[in-house]
């Protein structure tokens, strides 16, 4: 079932890439899976750093998993970090409900961030892989208009 649900998240992802420019370029967003965040913030701590985030000048990025590694180091990642960051008192509600494993990767150069996704998801340490979309407004593309006659009547949606 989530073979199903990865694939059909890439395909529509393909099609989103085909249509516009709305995907990030350089950038991915990986799901761990769990034994393998384990182990990678194990490697972290021992590494003397907090969390993973960029690479030093020259150096290839690092996490602790031999697999990931070479995809960062062959693909040219510079940066991974959390896309939720730590919550502090309400890390345990993100942890249950799965924000912990949640990474975005930046890459280095001008990779078609839908064939950077491909590659990823060829990891046994990646659960999901999916390219970044921007995020934008709606109402800027296309004005609302309203087709309720009372409209003008119901104060709480010009508020």
């Amino acid at each position: 079932m989530k073979r199903i649900l990865t694939i059909l998240c890439l395909l529509s992802a393909c099609v989103a890439f085909g249509q516009n420019s709305n995907i990030i370029p350089g950038k991915i967003r990986v799901k761990l899976k769990q034994p393998a965040r384990e182990r990678m913030i194990l490697h972290t701590q021992t590494a003397g750093r907090q969390g993973v985030r960029t690479t030093q000048t020259g150096q290839p990025l690092s996490v602790g998993l031999e697999s990931l590694d070479a995809l960062n180091k062959t693909n040219k990642a510079t940066a991974m970090y959390r896309v939720f960051p730590y919550a502090g008192k309400y890390e345990a509600r993100q942890m249950k409900a799965g924000l912990h494993l949640w990474y975005d990767i930046e890459v280095s150069g001008d990779r078609n961030p839908v064939d950077l996704a491909k590659i990823y998801m060829t990891d046994a340490n990646i659960e999901i892989a999916e390219p970044v979309l921007r995020i934008r407004k709606v109402a800027d593309e296309t004005p609302f208009t309203p087709n309720d006659p009372d409209y003008t009547k119901q104060w709480h949606y010009k508020n």
